[in-house]
């Protein structure tokens, strides 16, 4: 079953929705939001990290296929702006799980983000999976507190995308592009944050501006898996036929369930039903990257994931992960996360001490 909404209505279904208390000594900038009953169960955390910068956390699972549909003529009745298409914000997003579709062309999956630039205005459709669980976090930024970074981010937009975007500002704009290990590290610290109170909010903005520097960095490099547009009805990029997307995400599994010996491109079309060129395009263009790139990416995710576990030593999480040199995988490993896996087990053992020895100082009262 689909449930179509206008956006009037979905905006509707939020302001009925009661902030949840979930102090934990940080309530001053954030804020717990159950999602609307009528949508599904989950929630939606905003962080207000800073003047003119948000973190907002999405995790929730919708109980039917949902699409919202926006018009031009809805957003500037609505905001008394006119239909421009363009705002001053700059939304990134990062999706950890499930997917989501934005203006009826680009479907965006685990392991990829977004980059919005004044995408609050025009026609499009949003459209969200129903009975999957969706994990994503936002970044919302006001240009007028971070006009240096916005300054870089609006010049690498400029040379970055010439044909796709200008300074008219009379479309949206937005990018598309899959989420680098390291990027990825950030995301799952964010998540696991090990603080509260003023010094969780000082940790989350550390990374998430770690993030907003990773980004930027990602925009400005030559990536051919991109994918970038305004966002209007006339610039559509060119899909994929629907049954060989279904091959390539087989072929993704096939790839994530032998990480430790993955088949040959040859092998892996044949598995799946496409040719080698059909998949290494197809590939390319709905996952952000190579079949090489996704087996590295999932190793070094793997052996990162293995090495915070504290059960195996450097030269067995090789072996794990697929690597019969430790010292390639070393090498691997260092150019992924900028450490060596011996420093990253260190590490790990280091936090799980400090953790263990440190007071909750966020619940402590103080008397007197």
């Amino acid at each position: 079953m689909t449930l179509t909404l206008s956006e009037h209505e979905f905006d509707q279904l939020w302001a009925t929705v009661k902030p949840q208390d979930r102090s934990l000594g940080c309530d001053q900038f954030e804020q717990w939001l159950p999602y609307p009953k009528k949508l599904g169960t989950g929630y939606k955390r905003l962080i207000q990290l800073r003047e003119g910068l948000e973190l907002i956390i999405h995790d929730y699972c919708l109980r039917d296929h949902l699409q919202v549909e926006f018009t031009a003529e809805t957003n500037a009745a609505e905001t008394g702006q006119p239909a421009t298409g363009m705002t001053s914000d700059i939304e990134i997003g990062f999706y950890l799980q499930g997917w989501g579709r934005y203006c009826q062309t680009h479907a965006i999956r685990a392991g990829q983000n977004f980059l919005f630039v004044g995408a609050d205005a025009g026609e499009g459709l949003l459209e969200l999976p129903g009975r999957e669980r969706i994990l994503k976090i936002d970044l919302h930024v006001h240009p007028q507190h971070f006009s240096t970074w916005t300054t870089q981010l609006w010049d690498a937009l400029v040379q970055a995308e010439q044909d796709s975007f200008n300074s008219s500002g009379s479309a949206g704009f937005c990018q598309f592009d899959h989420t680098t290990p390291a990027m990825d590290l950030l995301l799952h610290q964010i998540l696991q944050c090990p603080y509260q109170g003023v010094t969780e909010k000082l940790y989350l903005e550390s990374k998430v501006l770690e993030l907003m520097v990773l980004r930027l960095h990602q925009l400005g490099s030559n990536n051919p898996g991109r994918t970038a547009s305004r966002l209007d009805k006339s610039n559509c990029s060119r899909l994929i036929h629907p049954d060989d997307v279904q091959r390539i995400h087989q072929a993704k599994q096939i790839l994530l369930n032998n990480l430790n010996n993955p088949p040959s491109l040859l092998a892996l079309a044949r598995q799946v039903g496409l040719n080698d060129c059909t998949l290494k395009r197809g590939f390319r263009q709905v996952l952000g990257t190579t079949t090489f790139g996704y087996v590295h990416e999932q190793r070094m995710h793997w052996a990162r994931k293995l090495l915070e576990q504290q059960r195996m030593s450097v030269k067995e999480v090789a072996h794990t992960v697929g690597y019969l040199n430790p010292s390639q995988f070393t090498a691997a490993f260092k150019r992924t996360y900028g450490i060596t896996p011996s420093s990253c087990l260190r590490n790990s053992l280091e936090q799980q001490f400090l953790r263990m020895a440190t007071p909750d100082l966020g619940n402590r009262s103080v008397s007197g």
